[in-house]
């Protein structure tokens, strides 16, 4: 009975992130005031793509990247230099994204795949530093000044060209890459990722191939990365090196952590917190960074699996304390 219970709430879950998404979709458009918050809110869709790419790898196979910069970096570059200098579509861009995607992650999978912990960390942060500073010293890509005037996402005579337009396309985006890492996370290749994580010498003997799959992780990672980049480009119309530093890296890393790692809603409640937490503590002025770290390190120590895990504790909580009592009841009797 516990375990369909278990099973019952992990849906309930899903189910109530779609009917999130939904209400999202109706009533804050015309709920935000100006348009500083609607990017705000616009960033973090953006940002819950980024993190549920980024769960692939540190979700469900165990493989730490702090190189989610250099694949955003790579997505955003690449659609802006193909708008601006060829005068191709954002949308041609998004598939070229994906195409560099798949180069990098093959390029990228293979040789970390004997690399673990710390190390691989290094390499992965070490890759997307090359990417910056080969972006800050090419004068093509516009060097530290970046790219700017990049066109705005268009389909026929009507243009994505302000926050409130943008919302859509990013929500609708958001939703269908949800979709898609739902159905990922629960298919085949992702009890088999999870399996590599806590398991690799059993996984190994059952005959899969571990090299591949950890293969496919960085490279749906780095698709739904480079995607968001592309994204970013279409709502910023700029873009430089210094937005692609090791700490967007950190702050990528971060929403998995607060959200709750492996989990898809919980990727995307994370996002929605680290985007949008430090907004509401402007008030503190110079201090806004320091409470907002503050307060994550503190949620890391006493909510370790992240915001997501909640409801369950809760739950667990509420659960036992039920059990002691019926047990109370059939002592005293």
């Amino acid at each position: 009975m516990a375990k369909d219970m278990k099973i019952d709430f992990k849906k309930m879950k899903c189910i109530v992130l779609l009917l999130l998404l939904a209400v999202a979709a109706i009533w804050l458009p015309g709920a935000l005031r100006n348009d500083y918050n609607r990017r705000i809110v616009n960033i973090s869709m953006v940002y819950m793509i980024v993190a549920m790419g980024l769960n692939f790898i540190i979700g469900l196979v165990g493989q730490m990247n702090l190189g989610s910069a250099g694949m955003y970096a790579a997505g955003a570059y690449t659609a802006a230099l193909l708008a601006t200098k060829l005068g191709l579509s954002l949308w041609f861009g998004v598939l070229a994204a994906i195409v560099v995607a798949l180069i990098i992650g093959v390029g990228l999978g293979y040789p970390c795949l004997k690399l673990s912990g710390i190390y691989l960390a290094l390499t992965t942060m070490a890759f997307g530093e090359i990417i910056r500073l080969i972006l800050n010293n090419t004068s093509f890509a516009g060097g530290a000044i970046g790219i700017m005037e990049i066109p705005s996402f268009s389909i026929g005579s009507f243009v994505f060209d302000t926050q409130t337009k943008m919302f859509y396309l990013v929500l609708t985006f958001t939703f269908i890459m949800t979709l898609i890492a739902l159905r990922i996370v629960h298919s085949k290749w992702g009890r088999v990722m999870r399996a590599i994580k806590y398991s690799p010498d059993v996984v190994s003997s059952a005959g899969v191939n571990i090299a591949s799959m950890k293969v496919k992780a960085f490279t749906l990672s780095a698709i739904y990365i480079g995607i968001a980049g592309v994204l970013n480009v279409g709502m910023a119309g700029y873009t430089y090196p210094g937005d692609y530093s090791a700490d967007i890296s950190v702050r990528f890393f971060m929403m998995l952590l607060v959200g709750g790692v492996g989990s898809v809603p919980g990727c995307m409640l994370g996002a929605l917190v680290v985007t949008i937490l430090p907004e509401f503590l402007r008030f503190t002025e110079d201090y806004y960074l320091l409470i907002f770290y503050a307060i994550v390190f503190i949620m890391a120590r006493v909510i370790p699996h992240g915001l997501i895990s909640l409801p369950s504790e809760f739950f667990k909580l509420y659960r036992n304390m039920k059990q002691r009592s019926h047990n109370r009841c059939q002592c005293s009797k």
